[in-house]
Order: structure tokens, then sequence, then C-alpha cells
């Protein structure tokens, strides 16, 4: 029997950010006990990511962006090494794959801004500005 039940009403999991990498975690975490999440795992219905970091298509610009979210949430004058990065980076990097390799029959989306924006006196960076339309059309049908 598994350690967690709901009552079979299907959930839409909404992240945003950071909070989206722990949602990642969490789905790996219940994907490899799937005897004892098997009924929350069943029930998610759908994933919305907004904002949430994935992958990038070269070392580089991983390394650039995780550079900006490291400063966006350690705060002003915090200082981000390249050791930092490198291991901050591998991190997430070991944790897309994980997520990539679980197989989830759930609908996602991931969605970013696409036009620059300000939120109190802190612009949003064009770099982190993307929509990625192909979730978006294959949660369509």
């Amino acid at each position: 029997m598994p350690l967690f039940q709901t009552d079979s009403k299907p959930m839409v999991i909404v992240c945003h950010s950071l909070g989206g990498i722990i949602v990642k975690q969490a789905l790996c975490v219940a994907n490899k006990q799937f005897h004892r999440y098997r009924s929350i795992v069943n029930a998610i219905a759908g994933i919305i990511f907004l904002s949430t970091p994935h992958r990038y298509a070269d070392k580089a610009a991983c390394a650039v962006r995780f550079r900006e979210i490291l400063e966006a949430t350690m705060g002003r004058g915090s200082k981000v090494t390249n050791a930092i990065i490198e291991r901050e980076g591998t991190i997430l990097l070991d944790l897309a794959d994980r997520f990539e390799g679980i197989s989830l029959r759930t609908p996602m989306l991931s969605a970013y801004e696409l036009r620059e924006s300000r939120i109190s006196s802190t612009p949003l960076r064009p770099k982190y500005q993307q929509v990625s339309t192909e979730s978006l059309i294959e949660s369509q049908y």
C-alpha cells in the first residue's frame, strides 16, 4: 500500500523559477520510489513551469544563466565564484538529465516572458524570456 494516498482528484502543479527545480527533484524521488508515491504521481494531471530554468544549448550559456540565477537569489553584493557556478551548475544539469529520464505521462507547459518588464526596481533580463511552444502545442492534444 502506498505511503501517501490521495482521493484520486487530479492535481495540477504550478511552480515558479527555483520552485520548479524543487518540483523536478520531488518527481525524480517519487519516480524512484514509485511504490510509495504512486497515488500522488498518478493524480498529477499537469505541470506548469513558470520561468523555471531547464537546460541550455551549451555549457557556456548554462554558466552565464546559472550565474545570473544565483546572483539574483543570493542577494546584492554576493560574489558568485566560478567554482560555485561549476558546482551548482553540475547539480542542476544532473537534475535536468534525471528529470528527462523519468517517464511521466503528464502534460507539461514551460513558459517564460517574451518582453522585458520591471518588478520593483529589478528589470527582468531578456535572456530569461522564452516560451516553450513545443510544450504548449503538446499540452493541447
